[in-house]
């Protein structure tokens, strides 16, 4: 885990360079840069290549429900693989799985580090898979970088691929309790007066409303990146430290803690959704 976070700093914290969040009243957005073209993804990944983190494993946030829900005899694509960390760790596992990205560069980068991979360049809007053709979708922090409009043919796309039953796994950012807290409050803006759309977080109703009517099942919401969520939320962590703890053994439950505080305070929402028709 120490190693994962490291690569995310190397690669930039996509926070901390926004220009202005917006409180929308049932989600929050930030205006940056507009990260829905591939050109943005191309030099994000520049900063953190995948000759960079070829050997990292998943972090504990997530990696027990990636085991534990997709299948080991099915294709399974990560849509929007960036440097490729996912598809690799999960082939180490015995996975059957690919990497799906529109950054050219990064998916070129990809097959030169990992020759023995399978990645392919592909728009997760539409996704060069036959109807029913995978077992499991993974899409990390994907979906929020799109407009409403695209962000729905996303998930519909997911649905398209998988077959009946098929898992997706999917992260996008949170509107948690604590952000929503800061909210309340006026700590957000109420316009957007410089820069482009970056991102969207949602809140727990709102996403998983949007994937029920895409044509998936939600069976299991969690949260993680607590540490993070209350960094950017608070602009401190030092509350939290106090209370969990500072030391690099303590650090898994500061990242982790149990589930009511993830949902509480997370960075991060994660969603797992069957296909319906399974």
């Amino acid at each position: 885990d120490g190693a994962f976070r490291a690569a995310e700093r190397a690669g930039g914290d996509r926070m901390s360079a926004v220009t202005t969040i917006v409180n929308e009243g049932n989600r929050l957005a930030w205006y940056r840069r507009a990260a829905s073209v591939s050109e943005y993804w191309d030099r994000h990944w520049e900063a953190s290549p995948p000759a960079y983190v070829r050997n990292l494993t998943l972090p504990s946030w997530y990696r027990e429900t990636l085991y534990r829900v997709l299948p080991r005899d099915e294709r399974v694509v990560e849509a929007g693989c960036g440097n490729g960390v996912v598809v690799r760790a999960l082939r180490d596992r015995g996975f059957d799985v690919e990497g799906l990205d529109f950054a050219e560069r990064t998916v070129e980068a990809n097959r030169s580090v990992d020759p023995a991979g399978s990645y392919r360049v592909g728009d997760v809007r539409s996704m060069p898979y036959e109807d029913g053709a995978l077992g499991g979708i993974i899409s990390f922090g994907v979906v929020e970088h799109f407009s409403d409009d695209d962000r729905s043919l996303i998930l519909r796309e997911t649905r398209r691929c998988l077959r009946p039953g098929g898992v997706a796994v999917i992260s996008v950012p949170f509107y948690s309790m604590l952000r929503r807290a800061r909210a309340a409050v006026g700590g957000f803006s109420r316009t957007a007066d410089a820069g482009e759309f970056y991102q969207y977080a949602f809140s727990k109703r709102d996403f998983v409303g949007q994937v029920e009517t895409a044509g998936m099942r939600v069976e299991l919401v969690d949260a993680y990146g607590v540490r993070k969520g209350v960094k950017d939320t608070l602009g401190n962590t030092a509350l939290f430290r106090a209370v969990f703890g500072a030391s690099e053994q303590e650090r898994p439950r500061m990242d982790h803690p149990p589930r009511c505080l993830r949902l509480m305070a997370s960075h991060m929402l994660l969603v797992v959704a069957r296909a319906e028709g399974g």
